[in-house]
């Protein structure tokens, strides 16, 4: 049976071109980081009010309004888990019960070394 799936792709810290020059700057990252979550159509309405519902509430929590470069990022994870304070616990515990409910998700760790 076919099934009808919306993708979303996301990247983070890669560079367009690699050339000299690219791999010489300063800004060049070494990492690539990608990830696509797909949704079934059946679930998408849920998925999308969900996750409306979860940005909402923690943008206001954390008083931010960009998420992912907010709240997502390395010095969060400083010393591991033991970094989190018990809002950056409940942020992913809220984040994981939207994802684990039919969600697909596909990811790409690149690494240059």
């Amino acid at each position: 049976m076919k099934k009808d799936v919306y993708f979303f792709y996301d990247e983070s810290g890669h560079s367009r071109k690699i050339t000299a020059n690219t791999m010489n700057d300063d800004d060049f990252k070494y990492d690539f980081i990608s990830a696509i979550v797909g949704v079934e159509k059946e679930s998408f309405s849920t998925f999308n009010n969900d996750y409306i519902a979860f940005e909402n509430k923690w943008r206001t929590v954390f008083n931010t309004n960009e998420i992912k470069s907010n709240l997502i990022r390395a010095k969060k994870y400083k010393f591991g888990l033991s970094s989190f304070k018990k809002d950056d616990v409940a942020f992913y515990s809220d984040l994981l019960d939207i994802i684990l409910k039919k969600i697909y998700i596909y990811t790409l760790v690149f690494l240059i070394r």
